[in-house]
C-alpha cells in the first residue's frame, strides 16, 4: 500500500497497545508516545485515556494553547457524554485520576497551565489534561472522535491566528 502523508495521529491507549509495546500507567503511555513520534517523524502523537489526554507535539504550537486545545477537546467529549448532543462545551467535574497524574507531572517538573500541565524539552513538548467525570452518561458512542476533531479544531483556530 501506498503510504499516507501525515503529521499527526490520535487514539486511545488501547489503539496504541495494538501497534506498540508500553509500560504501565500514564509514563509508560507517555514513553510510548515519545518513541512513536520520534520514530515516525509525526509532529504530534495524541493519546486519549478515560482519565487523561497526553500529546507529544514538536514545533507545531506553543505548549499552552496544546493543553487549551486539549481541554477544550476534554470538555466537548464530557458534553457529549452528557447531554448526548454537540453543543458549545460546559464545565464539569475534573477527573481525580486524571488530576492526580497531573499533579505528578508537575512534581516531575511539568509547568501547570490551566488544568493541565506541560513539560519543555529540546526534542518535545509534552502536554497533559485530565479528562472530565460524567457519572450518569447519555451517550458513550465515539467520545473519543469528539475529543479529537475538537482538539484538532482548536489547533487549527491557533495556527490559522498566527
Amino acid at each position: 500500500l501506498e503510504r499516507l502523508k501525515a503529521d499527526s495521529i490520535g487514539m486511545n491507549e488501547d489503539e496504541l497497545a495494538t501497534v506498540y509495546s508500553f509500560g504501565p500507567g500514564w509514563r509508560g503511555v507517555l514513553g510510548a508516545v515519545q518513541d512513536l513520534r520520534s520514530k515516525l517523524g509525526f509532529t504530534r502523537v495524541c493519546i486519549h485515556t478515560r482519565d487523561y489526554i497526553l500529546s507529544v507535539i514538536h514545533d507545531i504550537i506553543n505548549p499552552d494553547e496544546e493543553v487549551e486545545a486539549l481541554a477544550y477537546g476534554a470538555d466537548a467529549a464530557a458534553t457529549v457524554a452528557a447531554t448526548g448532543k454537540i453543543m458549545r462545551p460546559l464545565s464539569g467535574e475534573v477527573n481525580l485520576i486524571g488530576a492526580a497524574i497531573v499533579e505528578e507531572f508537575c512534581s516531575s517538573g511539568a509547568k501547570r497551565s490551566g488544568r493541565g500541565a506541560y513539560l519543555q524539552s529540546t526534542e518535545d513538548n509534552i502536554c497533559i489534561v485530565p479528562s472530565q467525570s460524567v457519572t450518569h452518561p447519555k451517550i458513550t458512542v465515539g467520545l473519543g472522535d469528539v475529543m479529537t476533531a475538537s482538539v484538532f479544531y482548536r489547533e487549527v483556530l491557533v495556527l490559522q491566528s498566527h
